[in-house]
């Protein structure tokens, strides 16, 4: 009798011990299924807050653009409204004047250049090689590698003589506002902003959006 009870002790032991182990064996091989699932789950949440980041930066930067834009317009025009290229125009602005570039007959006033078209004229990008006497009120002055540069909504001019000249800005060259009516394009990931046949790309100096041409 108490033979048979000691084997059936030993018996129980034996099971319970093999539960045991079978029980932490089970949970050993489940930890690292778990493991993996916690670490996707944190990819997951990390790549989603970056996504979100990058959304929440993207659209405070294009309403901060917008709003310097605007106050950028506001105050080089000093009142008076800016048409974007392409606008039409029945009659030209008093006091306007008359400019020739290749043989093409243009008319300039502040800072704006028309072209004649069916119905009027129309305003169009300040051609490369246009020449006046005096910068328009609202230019701004840039020197880039020694050289001097008067930047007004987007046109570029040199001083030649008594002149100053429409030019083509060197790539690398930094504004600190675009003026409106510019196009964007997305090329590898990065935006790009046009301006007439100007391309820039927008860059952080001292925590500040600026623009660089490219």
């Amino acid at each position: 009798m108490k033979q048979t009870l000691r084997t059936a002790t030993l018996t129980l032991v034996a099971l319970t011990s093999f539960a045991t182990l079978s029980q932490a064996r089970s949970h050993r091989s489940a930890a690292p299924v778990y493991q993996q699932q916690v670490h996707e789950h944190r990819q997951e949440r990390r790549a989603d807050h970056r996504q979100d980041y990058r959304q929440d930066i993207r659209q405070d930067h294009r309403q901060d653009h917008r709003q310097v834009s605007r106050s950028i317009d506001r105050h080089i025009h000093h009142g008076h409204h800016y048409h974007r290229h392409g606008h039409h125009l029945r009659v030209l602005p008093h006091g306007h004047k008359r400019v020739v570039v290749g043989g093409r007959h243009l008319y300039y006033f502040g800072g704006v250049y028309y072209a004649p078209a069916t119905s009027g004229f129309v305003v169009v990008k300040a051609p490369f090689g246009a020449r006046i006497h005096t910068l328009p009120v609202g230019h701004t002055t840039i020197v880039f590698h020694g050289h001097r540069y008067y930047h007004y909504y987007g046109s570029y001019y040199i001083k030649v003589g008594n002149e100053f000249v429409v030019s083509r800005p060197p790539i690398g060259l930094t504004v600190t506002y675009l003026p409106s009516g510019y196009t964007t394009t997305i090329v590898g990931g990065a935006t790009h902003y046009h301006f007439g046949s100007i391309t820039y790309r927008s860059v952080n100096i001292n925590g500040h959006v600026h623009y660089r041409v490219i």
